[in-house]
């Protein structure tokens, strides 16, 4: 990530990032790439951290969505049956991801380790201190591993996950 495009990050004037002018934290975390029979490079994300209130607006953004689909979908012949359970579950379900994700990857830059292409990956969803990601160029399925696990965010500690 360049210097200008990390500033804004930072200060939450990035385009990737207005949420930080909502009330939430922004933080670029140290991590690396690695891929089966790679060796590892660095690489950088862009983490949000969201409070409650945020959380809770997004889930009911989504829940809305959902839900206003579902009430159109009462009028399409046949097809209600099935569209008008599905988007009222699918609400609900996204709703609950939503309400959990305290900390969402917004963003990631590096090199990718097969490839060796300096690119921004994309990137989306709840950050966890291990995340899968597709390099656009390579197509090989990497994975993001933050360093040191969670340490630099605000929050409760995370567990470890076996990793040694």
């Amino acid at each position: 990530m360049d210097e200008n495009r990390a500033d804004e990050t930072a200060r939450g004037t990035g385009t990737q990032t207005g949420e930080a002018r909502a009330g939430c934290d922004v933080v670029e975390v140290s991590a690396s790439l690695t891929a089966f029979g790679t060796s590892p490079t660095r690489a950088r994300a862009v983490v949000v951290i969201q409070g409650t209130g945020r959380r809770a607006a997004r889930a009911l953004a989504a829940l809305g969505a959902c839900w206003a689909l579902a009430l159109v979908s009462v009028f399409v012949p046949v097809a209600h049956f099935v569209l008008v359970p599905a988007f009222t579950v699918a609400g609900v379900v996204v709703a609950g991801l939503r309400l959990r994700e305290d900390r969402r990857l917004v963003g990631v830059s590096g090199t990718c380790p097969r490839c060796g292409t300096e690119q921004e990956f994309e990137a989306g969803g709840r950050f966890e201190d291990s995340r899968t990601l597709d390099c656009p160029r390579c197509h090989q399925l990497l994975r993001l591993i933050a360093e040191p696990p969670s340490e630099h965010l605000p929050g409760p500690p995370r567990p470890d996950r076996g990793r040694a």
